[in-house]
């Protein structure tokens, strides 16, 4: 279930913000991230390409939730 709209991101925006978590020590979110950005980078089908983008966003958002949740659990 994507969220598909004309205002959605551009892949290079997933990314910048997937290698930006990455870096940031989430290699859950960041690396699955990165991976379906540069996919979406790839397509030239404007469907499939904010359907990958979309991907991306939700593996960066899921990362930082895990991550998060783990902090909590660590305390």
């Amino acid at each position: 279930m994507a969220h598909t709209s004309s205002g959605d991101s551009s892949p290079g925006a997933a990314l910048t913000v997937a290698i930006l978590t990455l870096v940031c020590c989430n290699l859950i979110g960041g690396v699955v991230g990165v991976a379906f950005a540069a996919v979406a980078m790839g397509k030239e089908d404007e469907e499939e390409r904010a359907r990958f983008t979309g991907y991306a966003w939700t593996a960066i958002v899921v990362g930082l939730v895990l991550s998060g949740l783990g902090i909590l659990l660590f305390l």
